[in-house]
């Protein structure tokens, strides 16, 4: 496979929920700032891959800087650009959209986009992989694994929360990103929400309600997103578990 590869990496995220004074993409997992590591995964996927691999970071005007400089240290010989987020993550990733025309201008129709949140710090290049691969046959891919819970579908009354419906749990899978695209296909995608006004959590939702095929690629259970401060402690043993195997 040849062309090329961009990754939109949303990093504009408040994370209220860490309830904490540093942004969540700035704390550190055993030694490394969340963002390093994100960077990092992506450095080590362009190593082993024959596409031409560039980078759009999405983030704060007060956070634009910094990860200028992190950039700048961490993402040797691929092309990158940071640029503004919105106020919601659709909004932020139709800003990285806008941003791909500038940084490649001969970006062709076919040519692959991976949107990868910032807070998934743990990302391997398997996964990574996978999600490409996928993108041979497809125009839009996703990384996922099957749910371990049972899942609850509930309803609320005045005195609280009951239960409605248990779905099958063989049919539910837990989207992770990358979330892959043909970069058409993701224009088409964003360009409906605008329409619209969709606000999505989910980039691929948006290709289901255009009627295009979301394919589903194997996931990873360490594949976390940061997003409470529990996370960090897991994120941090984790992290010790893949660097020992």
């Amino acid at each position: 496979m040849a062309g090329n590869l961009v990754f939109i990496v949303p990093a504009a995220g408040q994370g209220t929920r860490m309830k904490s004074d540093i942004p969540k993409i700035l704390l550190p997992v055993a030694g490394k700032t969340v963002i390093s590591r994100t960077l990092e995964a992506i450095t080590s996927y362009a190593k082993i891959t024959d596409l031409k691999v560039s980078l759009v970071l999405v983030t704060t005007a007060e956070l634009k800087e910094e990860l200028k400089s992190i950039a700048e240290r961490l993402l040797p010989g691929i092309k990158w650009t940071v640029t503004i987020g919105g106020s919601t993550r659709t909004e932020s990733v139709s800003n990285g959209i806008n941003a791909i025309s500038e940084l490649l201008p001969d970006i062709a129709p076919d040519d692959l986009v991976l949107i990868h949140d910032g807070a998934r710090c743990l990302v391997t290049t398997d996964v990574i992989d996978r999600v490409v691969m996928g993108l041979s046959s497809c125009s839009v891919c996703v990384a996922a694994v099957p749910v371990k819970d049972t899942i609850k579908i509930v309803k609320s009354k005045d005195s609280g929360l009951f239960a409605e419906v248990t779905p099958d749990r063989d049919k539910l899978y837990a989207v992770q990103t990358p979330q892959g695209f043909r970069y058409s296909a993701l224009k088409d995608c964003y360009e409906y929400a605008r329409v619209n006004n969709i606000n999505a959590t989910d980039d691929t939702a948006l290709a289901e309600c255009l009627g295009l095929e979301v394919r589903i690629t194997q996931g990873d259970y360490s594949n976390i997103k940061i997003t409470t401060p529990e996370d960090i402690a897991v994120a941090a043993g984790i992290s010790d578990r893949l660097s020992e195997g």
